[in-house]
């Protein structure tokens, strides 16, 4: 027999449950990841260019609450060419 259980959240509350279980799903991944910012500074390129960098597909990029940041492996394996 199935029960249905109802919840009462409201959209910030569930955003905020979601942001937390996904951080702790890098940590348990050891993704290790930078801002776009960090990235710039050892690819020694414009901000833009990171941007545009993730989204043809050069370097990956996770979200994370409301940003994207850079995979560190990505740059490594970029780096590496």
């Amino acid at each position: 027999m199935y029960t249905q259980t109802v919840i009462n959240i409201t959209p910030k509350e569930l955003r905020g449950i979601i942001r937390e279980e996904l951080t702790e799903i890098i940590n348990k991944q050891s993704l290790r990841v930078i801002s776009k910012t960090e990235a710039t500074k050892i690819l020694g390129v414009s901000y833009n260019t990171i941007k545009n960098m993730i989204a043809d597909g050069r370097i990956d990029a996770v979200r994370v609450g409301k940003k994207n940041k850079v995979t560190y492996s990505s740059l490594k394996r970029y780096l590496n060419g």
